[in-house]
């Protein structure tokens, strides 16, 4: 009898330095301990012993909380000898390491940190809806629509199936191909700002708890459903609309915690 996978583990990484860690100023998420999403927060947690099993980093998209700890991730896991650390984005957010933060005034350039063993950082250009396989785990990234191009991943390890939507305004074929995943256990979506603030989130694409209830209602079939990318100086107020609403599923992202399923 063949052994059944194990569990699919992720970790909403905090971003606070100070506090109970509820605050989240920039954006990581770590996938059984080897797969990174996003990179606002990822190479300041827990040291370099702590990041040295973390081999690929995936992007959504290139705004600072979501890139802005990868040259430190990339300091903390890089060795003499051992493997490169592996990037993986859509061919915008590539464009946009190479000229804005890869450039030799930001941070060095990537020729410069080649070793003799070679790259001490290789870039992986990914298309919408072209599943890559990382280790045992299969992603599919998903366009979605934001101000710049910006993917979301669904992961799986062939028992279930995690949807990290990214950062995101209203979208639609996101929840298409959710809709077909039988194993969709959980959805990590944004809810940035609260109502009253909508048309800032209309005008820069994101969602407000009006808007993630009106996404919600565009999958059908039942899912944990887990509000993250909450601004912080609207935290609390975020928080009530949404639980206000009935939100099927809803759960409140809890930096820190490794969900399971």
């Amino acid at each position: 009898m063949a052994t059944p996978p194990s569990p699919l583990r992720v970790r909403l990484l905090p971003s606070a330095v100070s506090g109970d860690g509820t605050l989240q100023y920039a954006t990581s998420y770590l996938i059984d301990d080897s797969i990174a999403v996003d990179a606002g927060s990822v190479g300041l947690y827990g040291g370099p012993e702590a990041q040295r099993s973390i081999r690929h980093v995936l992007l959504t998209h290139s705004h600072s909380d979501h890139i802005a700890s990868l040259p430190t991730l990339l300091e903390n896991t890089l060795t003499r000898d051992g493997p490169p650390l592996e990037v993986w984005a859509g061919a915008e957010t590539l464009a946009c390491l190479h000229r804005d933060v890869f450039n030799d005034r930001v941070y060095p350039r990537l020729e410069v940190l080649t070793r003799p063993v070679g790259p001490a950082m290789v870039l992986h250009e990914l298309a919408s809806e072209r599943e890559v396989r990382l280790g045992g785990l299969a992603v599919l990234p998903v366009a979605v629509d934001h101000t710049v191009p910006t993917l979301s991943y669904v992961v799986s390890n062939g028992r279930a199936s995690v949807l990290i939507a990214g950062d995101t305004g209203p979208t639609e074929r996101l929840w298409q191909v959710a809709q077909a995943r039988q194993e969709l256990a959980a959805v990590f979506l944004e809810a940035s700002f609260p109502d009253e603030m909508h048309d800032l989130a209309r005008r820069s694409m994101h969602l407000t708890p009006r808007t993630f209830g009106l996404e919600r209602a565009k999958l059908a079939r039942p899912a944990a459903f887990i509000a993250v990318h909450l601004k912080p100086r609207y935290r609390d107020q975020i928080v009530a609309q949404l639980r206000a609403q009935g939100i099927p599923g809803l759960e409140i992202g809890e930096a820190g915690r490794e969900y399971r399923w």
